[in-house]
């Protein structure tokens, strides 16, 4: 389910025939997402219990500010207000996806006023962000207050509808520009956290595979057992990440944190 953006960069394109394109970057919360994450306000105090800090100490072989880090940055990364899932939005594709909703919607509750509970949804789906003035902006939001009043009869809504219509660009429906561009930025996060945190141990990332073995057991050395660990915690009673997911993201910390130290280094 997606949860209200928040804008944290945008750009704009060429010239076209119509209004040049913005892209502008959100956060989608738990978006298509196969995990559930536990996302809660976790006030800088990190995710583990004192006794699975013992543990994963002992276990690893861990200096206990090594598992405190831990255990803050996996905490950082599923409070509530960390922002990492960051996909594009392109706004003439959500206008244009607002416009053909709206339209679908009002006509369906014209024909058939059983379906106004579908034009009422639309209608709050849509969101301001790409409104050029602050009229756009009040026509939607008296559009938004007629949708949630008990009271407000099928003309009102319709009529609310075909004056948000009448000014393109005062309401879009948010969604990703490309679906594949979409990842679970905080697994990503959590093995990329575990990475660092081995790394600091002074050990390698490294792994090893044995094709013999079942395919949720051939990745195998003690940093999958590390990943796998924390992610048993996070996740007691959901669905893990496959192994070859956290080889992949393994491999993309890898390079993050090479990357990281060139830039740390210099030319």
């Amino acid at each position: 389910m997606k949860s209200k953006p928040s804008l944290t960069s945008c750009n704009v394109k060429g010239p076209s025939a119509e209004p040049p394109d913005r892209t502008v970057y959100l956060h989608f919360r738990e978006y298509r997402s196969d995990v559930s994450w536990p996302i809660a306000d976790y006030e800088e105090k990190g995710f583990f219990t004192a006794a699975q800090k013992d543990e994963l100490k002992s276990r690893f072989d861990l200096a206990p500010e090594l598992v405190s880090n831990l255990s803050l940055y996996v905490g950082n990364t599923l409070d509530i207000d960390s922002v990492t899932n960051l996909t594009s939005v392109s706004r003439n594709k959500a206008v244009k996806t607002a416009v053909a909703d709206l339209r679908r919607a009002a006509r369906h509750a014209r024909k058939d006023p059983r379906t106004r509970k579908n034009l009422e949804e639309v209608l709050l789906e849509c969101d301001p962000m790409f409104a050029e003035t602050p009229d756009d902006v009040a026509l939607l939001a008296a559009a938004h207050t007629l949708a949630r009043a008990p009271d407000c009869t099928l003309t009102e809504l319709l009529e609310s509808a075909d004056a948000v219509l009448a000014r393109p660009g005062s309401a879009a429906i948010l969604n990703p520009a490309d679906s594949r561009e979409i990842h679970d930025g905080r697994r990503y996060n959590i093995v990329c956290s575990c990475c660092y945190i081995w790394m600091d141990a002074g050990r390698p990332l490294t792994y090893t595979t044995r094709p013999d073995l079942p395919s949720h057991q051939r990745r195998q050395g003690p940093l999958f057992d590390l990943i796998r660990a924390v992610m048993a915690k996070i996740l007691r009673n959901g669905r893990h990440p496959s192994d070859e997911t956290i080889r992949k993201d393994i491999e993309l910390s890898r390079k993050a944190i090479k990357r990281d130290q060139e830039l740390i280094d210099g030319p």
